[in-house]
């Protein structure tokens, strides 16, 4: 798969759409190298990082900006707290949807990854565990309004 040529002996770029080669309905091994959000993930492949969207899945933001509320703002952090701990530095396997890019112009995908011995794919892991809540993309995203997440360690 050509990347694009890289102007520097292997230094890190960030990803642009037209310097790279990634497929709908594509594999690629990753390593995740930074967690912007519950569903949006940076990763690096080769010498190049791009961040991934995670398909299916609407976690709470992490910032106020019109219509997030603090309350939302504070589930987002404590998820984002989570991912961190627990897919933070791990290989993972990036699989493109049918779909390659979202709006913001990041590759639009599902990521899969080993939690204690088991792959597990982390649009799954998070909802299963009541951090996100099912979201296709289309139409309004989902409120957290009134939300109530349980973490490890509450009370």
């Amino acid at each position: 798969m050509r990347m694009g040529c890289c102007s520097s002996q292997h230094a890190l770029r960030q990803f642009q759409p037209q310097n790279i080669d990634f497929a709908p309905d594509t594999q690629y091994e990753v390593t995740i190298i930074r967690v912007i959000d519950g569903d949006t993930y940076e990763i690096q492949y080769q010498n190049v990082t791009a961040n991934v969207r995670l398909n299916g899945i609407q976690c709470p933001e992490t910032k106020l900006y019109r219509g997030v509320s603090p309350a939302e703002k504070a589930l987002g952090i404590r998820v984002k707290a989570y991912a961190e701990q627990t897919f933070m530095g791990k290989k993972a396997t990036l699989i493109i949807g049918h779909k390659l890019f979202d709006k913001f112009k990041r590759l639009s995908g599902y990521l899969r990854v080993v939690v204690n011995r088991k792959e597990v794919d982390i649009t799954r892991h998070l909802l299963d565990r009541g951090y996100g809540l099912p979201y296709d993309g289309r139409g309004s995203k989902p409120s957290f309004d009134g939300v109530h997440m349980h973490f490890d360690g509450d009370a």
